[in-house]
């Protein structure tokens, strides 16, 4: 332990001890965050959307008046690992665009990637991300992780988890691999029910605890555990990882030999809410082995703290656990830097933000992600008369609870980006899961028009019936435009396992995201201006192959 470390947990009350392992969402709780790190109580805090601050000027303010509040030792700002775009902050890839690293297939552009991206999070003061995501994501209908995962392939998802870590730890952001032992092989969202992953530990070894071993091994400094129950693991299933004693203290810190932080997932997601009161869901997770508790962020921060006190003070959570925990916490936050924490600097962030090098690496990911599957008609002419279909989804230009950033409209993006290029063109907005009457209306839109270009944007977003899906009626326009013998070019600027419902198309490329800057990357390779360079990290069922791509290399 370094010696800042060492000289602050011996000043630490029994409750300043508690406190450093709790993070707290505080979504609903400014003024009572505040009072509590004034009291030396709070650890960390994911701000999080606060009201009044969805400006990058509001959200500093509040951090610098939590960092003020709080004494020695600081708290840990954490996040997501990119600084928000909405703020003005590069728009690299997000958590939900992982997939695009898979494709690319270049550890030591994920690294840059990182290690950017990471160090705008750094200087915005996030000092704790809650990325990357190393599921082994082996289920296509897996409503949460998806695109979220490197691949499918274990070996592949390592390689790009250990660049990317080793990107954000060159910043000195501490890293959160997640969600361990394996969120993959799900068909259900955690965020709304609990769930078995039923596979023997031969499998586990093989596929979701690999990403995790290799990770260990370099020097990985945080996990995020999963809300699921594995009864290889643990034979209790009424109760989720998350509370399992084998599963987190025996197999991830005993077996794999892991030393650094261990986070809980949030406790405010319907896996823990449905099944355990608030109070008893925070013992729990700690007895478990975890360092710090996300706690459940609709109820009073102070709850969660009061009922870790009261089991260290009665003897349900033995002191000696929670003295290494904060040792571990403390050591944390000295090789983050935290020991001379200063106030962030609104300039210093404006400056980073967006700066040449940090553009044109961001522009490099993302063309190097695209991947063409057919190319029938590529590159596209610009002459003739083209019709421009865009979906639209209820999420657009919202926050997504829990997953912390704002999701774009970038269907304009796709009509500015194709008009440009075209001689003639006209637009149609489709609603992602349209009537009949709806797909009739796109139909007439597209009547004398040659070239479609159709854009779906099947994002992957937590509480959400159709998150990573798309309706059957886009399906059927499909059906309906290549039966009328129109050049369709399906763009698949999200989860690329949809294309399994679709019939096979003259053009098709995805991109793995619907940001703004993976759709104009991918309007560049449909009119030849780049080439498409990636290649599935997924396998599409019945359709293409592993690492199949037009023109990857």
């Amino acid at each position: 332990m370094g010696k800042w470390a060492q000289e602050t947990f011996a000043k630490l009350t029994l409750a300043e001890k508690v406190g450093q392992t709790v993070c707290y969402r505080a979504s609903r709780w400014r003024a009572e965050t505040v009072q509590l790190a004034r009291e030396g109580l709070v650890g960390a805090v994911s701000p999080g959307y606060y009201a009044g601050m969805q400006q990058l000027g509001s959200i500093v303010e509040y951090m610098n008046e939590l960092l003020a509040a709080s004494p020695v030792p600081p708290l840990f700002i954490s996040s997501n690992a990119c600084a928000r775009p909405e703020f003005g902050a590069t728009p690299f890839p997000t958590e939900n665009s992982a997939m695009i690293l898979g494709a690319a297939r270049d550890p030591a552009l994920a690294r840059q990637c990182a290690r950017l991206s990471a160090l705008e999070s750094k200087t915005m003061g996030y000092s704790m991300v809650w990325e990357p995501s190393v599921d082994v994501n082996t289920q296509p209908r897996n409503p949460i992780i998806g695109t979220r995962s490197f691949s499918e392939d274990p070996k592949l998802v390592a390689e790009m988890g250990a660049a990317v870590v080793e990107g954000m730890q060159e910043s000195r952001v501490l890293p959160n691999a997640k969600h361990f032992p394996g969120h993959g092989d799900t068909d259900f969202d955690t965020h709304v029910k609990i769930g078995v992953v039923p596979h023997d530990r031969a499998r586990l070894d093989a596929v979701e605890l690999y990403p995790y071993r290799a990770l260990v091994k370099t020097g990985l400094r945080g996990v995020m555990t999963a809300h699921i129950a594995f009864p290889a693991l643990d034979p209790d299933t009424s109760r989720p990882a998350t509370f399992s004693r084998r599963a987190i203290h025996d197999v991830l810190r005993g077996e794999m030999g892991f030393q650094g932080l261990i986070v809980s997932d949030s406790l405010t997601m319907k896996a823990i809410k449905d099944n355990f009161s608030a109070d008893e869901a925070v013992i729990l997770a700690f007895n478990a082995g975890h360092d710090i508790i996300l706690q459940d962020y609709n109820e009073p921060p102070a709850l969660t703290l009061e009922a870790l006190l009261d089991a260290v003070r009665d003897g349900r959570i033995p002191m000696a656990e929670l003295d290494a925990s904060v040792m571990r916490i403390l050591e944390a936050k000295e090789w983050c830097g935290l020991a001379d924490t200063k106030p962030i600097d609104l300039a210093r962030i404006r400056n980073v933000f967006q700066c040449d090098e940090h553009m044109a690496v961001m522009r490099r990911v993302y063309e190097s992600g695209v991947t063409l599957l057919e190319a029938e008609a590529l590159p596209l002419p610009t002459g003739g008369r083209a019709c421009l279909i865009g979906t639209l989804a209820p999420e657009e230009g919202t926050a997504l609870t829990d997953m912390e950033h704002t999701v774009e409209n970038s269907r304009n993006v796709f009509f500015r980006e194709c008009a440009s290029r075209l001689s003639e063109s006209t637009t149609h907005v489709l609603p992602e899961d349209p009537t009949e009457a709806e797909v009739s209306a796109a139909l007439a839109a597209a009547d004398g028009c040659d070239v479609v270009l159709f854009a779906t944007m099947p994002r992957i977003v937590c509480y959400k019936e159709m998150s990573g899906t798309v309706g059957r009626g886009q399906v059927v326009l499909a059906e309906h435009l290549l039966a009328a013998g129109k050049t369709v070019v399906l763009c698949v600027f999200g989860n690329p396992y949809i294309l399994a419902d679709f019939p096979r198309m003259p053009v098709c490329l995805t991109t793995f995201s619907s940001q703004n800057p993976a759709v104009a990357a991918g309007v560049r390779v449909l009119f030849g201006e780049i080439p498409a360079r990636g290649r599935l990290p997924v396998t599409i069922s019945g359709r293409y192959a592993f690492g199949y791509g037009l023109g990857g290399v």
